[in-house]
C-alpha cells in the first residue's frame, strides 16, 4: 500500500506539480489537508479516486482507490469550563482514523495555537491507544529538538509529549534524524513538523519536496 500526505496551507500555485506527481506515482491512498482551493482541481485529475470531501476549510480531504471507513472525532478537553471557553468546532476533521484495506491510519492536522493544540494532542494519544493504528501521519506543528536547525531559538512544546507517548507505546519515526526540514519560519529557523509514526516495518518513508521555497510543509510518502 502506498500512502501520501501534504498539508497545502491553503496554497494553490504548487497545483500542477501535486497532481502530476500524484498521477506519477499512483498512490492508494491520498491525504490533502488545508486543501478547499485546489481539492476540486486535484479530483478532476483523478477521476478514478473516491473523494471524502472535508467540510472545513482546515480540514484534511481523503482521496482513496478504493472505498474507506472514516472517522472523525470530536476534540475534548472532558473540562467542561475549559471546553465551553474554548470550542474545538473549527478544528473538526482534522484528526481522521482511516480504515483502509485492512489496515488503520490516523491522519493528523494539529492546532498552531494554545490551548487549542494541547486539547488536541491529548485526544491524538488517547485515540491512538483506543485504536492502535498501524501508521500516523500528518502535520504536528511542533519538531524534535535534534532536528531544529537553530536549537537556541526552539522551544519545548506539547508535542514533545505525543512524541514520548507515541514512542513509549512502540511506535517510531522512520524520518528522526535525517535533517530534512520541513518547515522554515520568517526568521530562518528550520525544523521538522510534518511527521510519520508506525508499529510496522514500511517497506519505505520518505519527504517529497515538490513545493516552492518557503513553503511551510513538504509532502510524505509512505509504502509497506
Amino acid at each position: 500500500m502506498k500512502v501520501f500526505y501534504l498539508d497545502c496551507g491553503g496554497r494553490t500555485r504548487f497545483t500542477s506539480k501535486l497532481i502530476n506527481h500524484l498521477l506519477k506515482h499512483d498512490y492508494d491512498l491520498i491525504f490533502l489537508a488545508d486543501a478547499f482551493k485546489i481539492i476540486d482541481e486535484v479530483h478532476k485529475s483523478l477521476k478514478e479516486y473516491k473523494l471524502q470531501k472535508t467540510n472545513f476549510n482546515y480540514g484534511i480531504n481523503v482521496l482513496s482507490k478504493e472505498d474507506v471507513i472514516i472517522k472523525n472525532f470530536p476534540l475534548k478537553s472532558n473540562h467542561k469550563e475549559i471546553d465551553k471557553k474554548y470550542t474545538m468546532d473549527k478544528y473538526k476533521e482534522r484528526l481522521l482514523l482511516i480504515e483502509y484495506l485492512g489496515k488503520k491510519i490516523i491522519a493528523v492536522k494539529a492546532p498552531k495555537s494554545k490551548p487549542y493544540k494541547q486539547i488536541y494532542i491529548v485526544n491524538l494519544i488517547k485515540i491512538v491507544k483506543e485504536t492502535n493504528p498501524s501508521l500516523i501521519i500528518g502535520n504536528f506543528v511542533t519538531g524534535y529538538l535534534e532536528d531544529a536547525l537553530d536549537a537556541s531559538n526552539f522551544k519545548f512544546t506539547t508535542g514533545y509529549i505525543a512524541f514520548a507517548s507515541l514512542e513509549n507505546a512502540g511506535y517510531v519515526d522512520p524520518l528522526k534524524g535525517i535533517n530534512e526540514y520541513s518547515y522554515e519560519s520568517d526568521r530562518g529557523d528550520r525544523e521538522r513538523i510534518d511527521h510519520i509514526f508506525t508499529n510496522i516495518e514500511l517497506i519505505d518513508a520518505k519527504y517529497v519536496d515538490m513545493l516552492y521555497y518557503g513553503y511551510d510543509h513538504k509532502g510524505m510518502k509512505v509504502k509497506f
